[in-house]
């Protein structure tokens, strides 16, 4: 693998009602582009779980894609959820001063898990 390439994965789950999408190694720069059509077409959905406990870097495009995301989310009356967020995604928000920008969620048993891949209650 060249050195420029970025290590990242994206993996939905998609229910009736729930998208559910877990997003590890980074959230940058160099995967913005890649993820933002991902993204946008989870919102298809009336509700998303987007899961960030394992994203490994996370810079400003990332937050940047974030809050367009959610304005989106917003715009379409959509249920977006964002859950578990990563050292390195807290650090960013803090220290950019966007705590009031994001509600972030901690799992909870209704939302499912990446471990258990069955059907989101949508709540």
């Amino acid at each position: 693998m060249p050195a420029w390439e970025v290590m990242m994965a994206l993996d939905v789950n998609m229910g009736m009602e729930c998208a559910e999408a877990n997003l590890s190694g980074e959230f940058t720069i160099f995967t913005v582009g890649v993820l933002k059509d991902d993204f946008f077409g989870l919102l298809n959905f009336p509700v998303v779980h987007l899961y960030l406990a394992q994203v490994t870097e996370f810079d400003t495009a990332g937050l940047q894609l974030l809050v367009m995301l959610q304005r989106e989310a917003l715009l379409r009356e959509r249920k977006l959820q964002l859950i578990a967020p990563s050292v390195p995604v807290q650090d960013v928000v803090t220290l950019l001063g966007c705590n009031d920008l994001f509600a972030f969620n901690e799992p909870t048993a209704g939302m499912g898990s990446a471990e258990s891949k069955g059907a989101a209650d949508g709540s």
